[in-house]
């Protein structure tokens, strides 16, 4: 069974070498900031601290970026750019409600939005042939 991070590089590695792709790894989640006053090991003791989050919002997709699209005729030559949100899960993974709702917000806005287990189902997502 491959590992989700493994199909995740996989899947990076695929999008980011396709044509007007662009595709970047989003890490969502939260820590701490300040003045340093201890570091013992794993503890850390900070003067003023703030939380903070990083990431697009909570339940957004692994791998986000955009894919170029050139539009109809009626808008010749103007080139524009497609979301993309791509939820990597390994063979067994399961969706949050937070994951599932960004994907439909996404899905429902127009972007290239959906779960990937494989390469072959990410290239689907952004309407690409596998080969």
């Amino acid at each position: 069974m491959t590992a989700e991070s493994q199909i995740q590089a996989d899947i990076m590695l695929r999008l980011g070498s396709a044509p007007g792709v662009r595709v970047f790894r989003n890490s969502v989640g939260e820590g701490w900031v300040g003045r340093t006053i201890r570091h013992d090991g794993d503890r850390l003791l900070l003067a003023h601290p703030r939380r903070v989050t990083f990431g697009w919002c909570p339940g957004s997709s692994d791998v986000l970026g955009f894919q170029s699209l050139t539009i109809t005729p009626e808008m010749v030559g103007r080139t524009l750019a497609q979301l993309v949100a791509v939820e990597v899960k390994g063979p067994r993974g399961v969706l949050s409600d937070a994951q599932k709702r960004f994907l439909a917000m996404a899905h429902r806005s127009g972007a290239a939005a959906g779960v990937a287990r494989s390469v072959d189902d990410a290239l689907e997502i952004l309407g690409r042939d596998s080969a």
